[in-house]
């Protein structure tokens, strides 16, 4: 209600979390770049500007950070979301239907999430026929270059993540 928040956007991103193997609540589990871990997923919304963490989850690694981010952006307890800003920035990962059309749909918002090919016999976004969903809920995402300078506020997930784990005992507990 203070008004703290108004206008600012939204950026969101998952860190893994190691845990020894003697840990009953972790899981097997693998990065986007195929790295496989034993541990849990810590899931965040964060503000852009102050990057502060608005809305988390933490699951098992075995479920997955798609997963566990559409089930984070579907039940989010973040409030007043018509008051913050249009967009919300995710990595290429959160490149599915679903989510995107959620955050335009459900969140009135501008899903800026790039393209990604995987699954996909288009290479480049640029190359998107014209019909491709993706151009429905994120217009711009075929200029590349552009839209990647557009994306850097998503910067401020991934340095709190980096901030989580080296403050706090997240990133010890696999020590």
């Amino acid at each position: 209600e203070s008004g703290v928040f108004e206008i600012v956007e939204l950026c969101g991103d998952g860190t893994k979390i190691p845990l020894p193997k003697n840990v009953d609540i972790a899981t097997w589990g693998a990065t986007s770049n195929n790295d496989i871990f034993f541990g849990m997923w810590l899931m965040t919304l964060n503000s852009t500007q102050t990057e502060l963490v608005r809305d988390f989850s933490i699951g098992t690694a075995k479920i997955g950070q798609i997963v566990l981010m559409k089930d984070l952006i579907y039940n989010t307890s973040i409030t007043g979301l018509q008051r913050l800003g249009k967009r919300v920035y995710l990595d290429g990962i959160f490149d599915d239907h679903e989510t995107r059309q959620h955050i335009f749909r459900n969140w009135s918002k501008i899903p800026m999430i790039p393209y990604n090919p995987r699954n996909s016999g288009v290479r480049k976004a640029k190359g998107l026929p014209d019909d491709n969903w993706r151009l429905v809920f994120t217009p711009g995402i075929r200029n590349e270059e552009e839209f990647k300078k557009d994306c850097r506020p998503r910067t401020g997930v991934e340095r709190e993540n980096g901030r989580l784990k080296q403050w706090t005992l997240m990133g010890k507990l696999h020590e």
